[in-house]
């Protein structure tokens, strides 16, 4: 993976792997300690953030895709067009990527051992409570911009997409049809504040946010189509011509008991209608 890609170590590769399965927030976390600890070359790191900057498969296939716009498959062909874009731009990209320069040496620190289990806890609590405060910060500011924004539910939803990546695509697709989906790509392609300002906490400058920038608006420009073009042959919904008048009342079972009491009503009522037709 690593040659094919054009990625000078294995552990690039290993650590696109994982971004690829949990999202954009590993993503820079990897980058940035490889890069701390001088394992790769600053080429390597900026070419993992363009490769692995995405949403990852539990957002986009669970969320986006089985919640938000009730389709699985949908979600499926959302989160591999991305990958697909990712690789596209970031081969658009490679004049932009900065000269390989080796890595640094390792620090005293990261040559004592393993790191440890607290160590390892600590430093995932830390890279939570990021992610969750950029989310709640941009959150709180959408909910105070709102008064002042346009009624319309579009102009609320593009608000949304620029604040937040979440809200921008639960706003979008509440407006149906196309746009709820394009919308959805626009979401995913510009990531939002809230994610740029959790890769600036997570990258601590390790890497150059121009080439991802770029990146990104090539994102925009490409993904949605990409997105439009393959959605037509997600099996769908087709209409059809109907003869029938009227409301339709389908035929169904009754369960066993049911069965049986409505038996031997009908056979009572038989019995009744009888006796009063003969002593009549």
């Amino acid at each position: 993976m690593a040659r094919l890609l054009g990625l000078q170590s294995e552990q690039t590769a290993s650590a696109l792997l994982l971004a690829w399965a949990g999202g954009y927030a590993v993503c820079a976390r990897m980058a940035a300690r490889l890069r701390q600890t001088g394992t790769i070359t600053s080429r390597d790191a900026t070419l993992l953030l363009l490769l692995g900057c995405c949403s990852g498969p539990g957002f986009v296939i669970g969320c986006v895709g089985g919640l938000l716009l009730g389709n699985l498959r949908l979600g499926i062909l959302l989160y591999a067009a991305q990958l697909a874009v990712n690789l596209l731009c970031a081969a658009l990209c490679l004049p932009l990527l900065p000269h390989s320069t080796p890595p640094r040496s390792q620090p005293a620190a990261a040559q004592t051992g393993p790191v440890l289990l607290p160590s390892a806890l600590s430093s995932a609590v830390d890279s939570s409570l990021q992610v969750c405060g950029c989310v709640i910060f941009f959150r709180t500011v959408a909910t105070l911009l709102a008064p002042y924004l346009p009624k319309a539910p579009l102009a609320t939803a593009c608000m949304s997409a620029l604040l937040e990546i979440s809200a921008g695509c639960a706003d979008f697709s509440a407006l149906g049809g196309r746009t709820a989906l394009y919308g959805c790509c626009v979401c995913l392609s510009l990531l939002g504040l809230s994610v740029w300002m959790q890769l600036a906490l997570l990258l601590q400058g390790t890497v150059s946010f121009r080439p991802l920038v770029v990146s990104r608006l090539l994102h925009l420009v490409l993904f949605p189509p990409l997105v439009g073009l393959c959605a037509r042959f997600l099996p769908g919904c087709a209409a059809v011509y109907r003869s029938l008048t009227g409301p339709v009342i389908p035929i169904g079972r009754l369960a066993p008991d049911a069965a049986v009491v409505v038996f031997l009503f009908l056979c009572a009522a038989l019995y009744k209608i009888r006796q009063n037709f003969y002593n009549g």
